[in-house]
């Protein structure tokens, strides 16, 4: 019997799909969805959303999904029309908290 090839166990475009499908409907839910140019699934650990041009966000993964998108609405519904710049709500670096890191 000759060797069996190895195959890499990874995500597959259809967990990627199903995890786009969840955030937008959560977005949806959050009435935040149509300000969002963009989701990418690429990383499930690392989900980026980009908002009205002015946001890069850092999802994280879909942990707290519901809570990361309500702390989002809270966080941009605060923020002035001029401010724009990476907003982080994947609680992994800030517990707890929305950092902001304006853009240069």
């Amino acid at each position: 019997d000759p060797e069996a090839p190895t195959l890499a166990v990874g995500v597959t475009g259809a967990q990627r799909l199903q995890t786009a499908i969840l955030v937008l409907q959560t977005l949806g839910s959050n009435s935040i969805s149509g300000q969002i140019d963009s989701v990418d699934v690429t990383n499930l650990k690392a989900i980026e959303l980009w908002y009205d041009e002015r946001f890069q966000i850092n999802l994280g993964d879909t942990m707290q999904l519901d809570y990361k998108i309500s702390a989002l609405r809270a966080t941009v519904d605060r923020m002035e029309a001029y401010e724009s710049g990476h907003l982080d709500v994947s609680f992994t670096n800030w517990v707890d908290k929305v950092g902001y890191t304006p853009f240069t």
